[in-house]
């Protein structure tokens, strides 16, 4: 189980078998391609967040991250949220 909280004090966990899915790969190459259009980059990075983190706790982030910014999900501040809990995972590797 990988644990932790954001710089922002968003406590996350999530099971680090998430990661070993070829179909996470595939979502975060459009997240992470600069030849993707905006719409496919945010969409894939919201999907990111439901695959590692679950429908329950992705909507925690979002709402997290809502009550920060007038209700608002600013795709800034979801990429920072995710790279940070991603972050935990080799966080956690090192680790071992």
């Amino acid at each position: 189980m990988i644990n932790g909280v954001t710089s922002t004090g968003f406590v996350f966990h999530y099971d680090e078998r998430n990661l070993d899915d070829v179909r996470l790969v595939d979502v975060l190459a459009v997240a992470c391609d600069p030849e993707s259009t905006d719409l496919d980059r945010i969409s894939s990075a919201s999907k990111v967040v439901g695959m590692l983190l679950g429908k329950q706790l992705k909507a925690e982030l979002f709402d997290f991250i809502g009550q920060q910014n007038e209700g608002r999900v600013p795709m800034a501040e979801l990429e920072l949220h995710l790279s940070e809990i991603m972050a935990a995972a080799r966080k956690d590797a090192e680790k071992n």
